[in-house]
């Protein structure tokens, strides 16, 4: 998972495991609590009960420690992380393929690396009713007692989701204690299917010997009624399993057609981001038409006014520069006649520096009326940002569906509550930031952040992807500049397009990157439009990088 704060990865967990002492908080200490405790450790409380996002594991740890000081004992805590245990972990139970208590654990064991971007589980002992478990993490120094014990809450209580017996787990190592790894021996129970059909046989055979004890003929079959009783307690076996299938069939289906639903929600929101691109070109392409004529017209009339224009100037700077020289000319002679006299040569200095700034302001009247210089237009108008959260979250969880990547997008403090700009343009920095990160990242997250410094709104998008090496990053900038050989598709047209647009709101653009590792952009929108008294921008030339892109050397790992 990205680090926020640049492109080394950071230690991240899914919120799954912390959404049951999640709810904990909420259904026995209230939402206000809840809500200050994720403060207080930094999280977004509304992430929290988002099954789809991620978090620090050193927030996730401080969080679960808070919790964990409002139970009594261990126990409690394991109550704790065990809460509405179902709920929290939703159609992910009906993926996996269990279809005996060996399989589960083997299947946990498996998906130690969905759960947390720096772990990994393997099976180092397994057998029908016993299982021993090893989990490993690239950072252990940020791995909690807490974190463990929810690990062990969520193996005791799995089974049980699935009409098993809890299971017996024993810790026989623990890095929150100094051990290299944690390890868990499980012992689970399975149901013995032929007690039913045995007890039939017995209850047959039990009725069979009454009826003998009494005497009743043995004519009458009733010798035979062991074996039908048998065969009823496996035909009431078999109904029972049948109708867990069917349950289990129904809890499947349930769980598709929430993805389903997903995916569906996937691909509205692409289909509207290529909208947006088409309505893009299309503008593009009515500008540039409507460029072209006016240029065509500029043409005509600079032709015909150009030789004017030139002849106009070089007549003014004539007729400006022959009273200068005279002047000058005289002030020399002046000079040869009055040598010896200290208050003349004192007025001929001072005369001799107003005929120097003279010829400076006339160079200067000179190069500005040469000069054509111009307004590249944009519509700005009041945007509010709190709602823009929610927008990129579905946006980059549609471009990112189907990958093995995490999403986050949320809003600091500092961020402003509305700026004043070009939505067109925002919208388009945005997703070109946003679908470049889910273009160069096949694994790990990305990371939207919405944040402020005064007189700015940042938007900050951080991923895990394939990274530039720093000698290349001007080069990403660049129409047609490919960045990394690896991917096919070029980088560079989308941001040489968002630096002229950045430039021309009077905005900036950030960048830091490492191959392998990541890369995070910051682009920084004035909360105001810049003065029309001052452009930005300026039609005569075009927007120089260095004025627009600060490139950030990377933190070594």
């Amino acid at each position: 998972m990205a680090d926020p704060q640049g492109p080394t990865e950071t230690a991240r967990m899914s919120v799954r495991p912390l959404w049951c002492p999640s709810m904990w908080l909420i259904d026995t200490q209230g939402r206000e609590p809840f809500e200050q405790i994720c403060g207080d450790c930094g999280i977004e409380p509304h992430h929290m009960l988002d099954s789809s996002q991620w978090v620090e594991l050193e927030k996730a740890g401080a969080f679960l420690e808070r919790v964990r000081s409002l139970a009594d004992t261990e126990q409690a805590f394991h109550e704790v992380c065990a809460h509405r245990i179902r709920e929290g972990y939703g159609p992910l139970l009906h993926v996996l393929p269990v279809a005996t208590p060996r399989l589960l654990f083997r299947a946990v064991a498996r998906t130690v690396s969905l759960f947390s971007n720096v772990s990994r589980g393997s099976v180092l002992h397994e057998s029908r009713t016993h299982s021993v478990l090893r989990y490993h993490s690239s950072m252990p120094e940020l791995e909690t007692r807490e974190l463990c014990l929810t690990r062990v809450a969520a193996m005791t209580d799995l089974p049980n989701l699935f009409g098993l017996p809890p299971a017996l787990i024993k810790e026989n190592a623990c890095i929150a204690r100094g051990d290299e790894y944690c390890e868990y021996e499980c012992r689970f129970y399975t149901r013995n299917r032929w007690l039913p059909m045995v007890g039939g046989v017995v209850v047959g055979g039990a009725i069979a010997y009454g009826l003998d004890v009494a005497g009743i003929d043995p004519s009458l079959g009733w010798s035979s009624l062991p074996v039908v009783f048998g065969l009823l307690g496996a035909i009431w076996e078999l109904r029972k399993t049948a109708a867990a299938n069917v349950d289990h069939g129904q809890r499947i289906q349930a769980a598709l057609e929430e993805l389903a639903e997903n995916e569906g929600d996937a691909r509205r929101e692409i289909l509207a981001f290529h909208q947006r691109q088409k309505e893009w070109g299309k503008l593009m392409e009515e500008q540039v038409s409507d460029r072209t004529e006016q240029l065509r017209d500029l043409l005509d009339r600079l032709e015909a006014m150009g030789e004017a224009r030139v002849s106009t100037v070089r007549g003014v700077s004539h007729d400006l520069r022959n009273p200068v020289t005279i002047l000058g000319m005289h002030q020399a002679l002046l000079r040869r006649m009055v040598p010896d006299r200290p208050d003349v040569a004192s007025v001929l200095d001072d005369s001799d520096d107003a005929l120097a700034t003279m010829e400076k302001m006339l160079e200067e009247l000179t190069e500005g009326a040469r000069s054509d210089r111009g307004l590249v237009p944009f519509n700005p108008t009041e945007m509010e940002i709190g709602p823009w959260v929610e927008i990129l979250r579905r946006r980059v969880k549609a471009l990112a569906f189907g990958k093995d990547v995490g999403v986050s997008v949320f809003r600091r403090r500092e961020a402003p509550e509305r700026i004043e700009t070009d939505r067109l343009i925002f919208e388009r920095v945005a997703d070109n930031l946003c679908s470049n990160a889910v273009k160069y990242t096949e694994r790990g997250s990305i990371i939207v952040e919405l944040d402020g410094k005064p007189g700015f709104l940042t938007l900050k998008v951080s991923d895990t992807g394939v990274g530039i090496e720093q000698d290349r990053i001007e080069r990403i900038f660049e129409p047609n500049g490919k960045p990394d050989a690896r991917v096919a598709r070029s980088l560079g047209v989308g941001l040489s397009v968002v630096v002229q647009l950045m430039g021309q709101i009077g905005g900036r653009l950030e960048v830091m990157s490492k191959p392998g590792r990541g890369t995070t952009f910051w682009a920084h929108f004035p909360v105001t439009p810049p003065a029309r008294e001052e452009p930005p921008v300026r039609s005569s030339r075009p927007i120089k990088l260095a004025d627009v892109v600060t490139i950030r050397r990377a933190q070594s790992a």
